[in-house]
């Protein structure tokens, strides 16, 4: 057993002649494997512990799908079945969460019992990758779901290797089979990077709330305020600093913008072309709209940080000014 603060990862593996070997691919033929369901206790390695209320289970998912389809599930049965006939064992991966530390990073609530299931499976596929990485078994295959049925939320993962790569047993009883555990290093190193993976995309999430609330909250300030508070957010080394700089550079260029904007209308009415004044509506209304997607577009790049604020924010009216200015001067007098 492999434990840090908020999950426990634990493994067994049974051999491709047992009966849970078998009952495993029989059960990928069942409509449960898909839609969730009852999972029989003949399915697992385990024992009640890990089992608990068998009606709060997903269907399958694995590295490569959300969830199993019936034709999928087939494809994955075929996999089992090859690596249970070449005599691969069937590993069985237990990784139970702490649903307190779930909780505490937004993936799960205890009064309703909803549950980040996209998260719970992108932790998963991690902890795999790293997993068969350091074992060396990167054709492996393998199939999950996730179990709502004890007072902790489980991933149960079951993993073979249909291709034959895992490492033989040289001497002793079993000398020419495959090598059942892993190495325990293996363990902490897919569990540290599977914590990393939530941690890190909890902070992300946080941040990216905390850039959602200054971004709305900026909007409602006068310039004077807005000055402050870009100073107030230098010194603290804030991630929001673009965003405020953008706002601060758009409540000048906003209205040089319009100005720009009203030269081109004046300057597209005054000429006679074929057509009449629709053409001239319609080209107007392509020019704003364009214009629009143009501050949009360079918005964006100010506040990922990939060009400065002030020269993102100017650059649409900088294009603007200059077809303004074509306009007018092509304009009759």
């Amino acid at each position: 057993m492999a434990e840090t603060p908020g999950l426990v990862a634990v493994t067994k593996f049974v051999r491709p002649g047992s009966a849970v070997f078998a009952s495993y691919i029989n059960y990928m033929d069942r409509d449960e494997a898909v839609h969730g369901g009852e999972i029989h206790s003949d399915y697992s390695a385990y024992s009640e512990e890990y089992m608990g209320n068998q009606e709060k289970t997903t269907g399958l998912f694995s590295m490569d799908y959300d969830r199993l389809t019936s034709d999928t599930a087939q494809v994955y049965k075929n996999q089992f079945q090859k690596a249970q006939e070449n005599g691969s064992l069937l590993w069985q991966t237990v990784i139970s969460f702490d649903n307190k530390w779930l909780e505490e990073l937004g993936i799960y609530n205890s009064t309703t019992q909803a549950l980040d299931e996209a998260r719970i499976q992108g932790m998963t596929r991690i902890f795999m990758k790293t997993l068969l990485e350091k074992e060396q078994l990167r054709l492996a295959s393998w199939t999950a779901a996730i179990h709502y049925n004890t007072d902790n939320i489980h991933v149960h993962i079951a993993i073979v290797d249909p291709e034959g790569e895992r490492e033989k047993v040289k001497d002793g009883t079993y000398a020419g089979e495959p090598k059942g555990t892993w190495n325990i290093r293996t363990i902490r190193y897919a569990k540290s990077a599977a914590v990393n993976e939530l941690l890190e995309l909890d902070q992300e999430m946080k941040q990216l709330n905390e850039l959602g609330r200054t971004d709305q909250l900026i909007k409602t300030m006068n310039i004077v305020e807005l000055n402050q508070f870009l100073e107030q957010q230098r010194s603290k080394g804030s991630d929001s600093i673009n965003i405020i700089q953008v706002e601060q550079h758009a409540r000048y260029a906003y209205p040089v913008g319009t100005f720009i904007l009203t030269l081109i209308g004046v300057s597209l009415s005054s000429r006679k072309v074929r057509g009449g004044t629709g053409l001239h509506i319609g080209i107007g209304i392509a020019l704003c709209f364009s214009y629009i997607l143009f501050i949009r577009f360079f918005e964006e790049f100010a506040k990922s940080g990939t060009l400065p604020p002030w020269i993102a924010v100017w650059i649409p009216n900088v294009l603007y000014l200059c077809i303004a200015v074509y306009l007018y001067r092509k304009a009759p007098k």
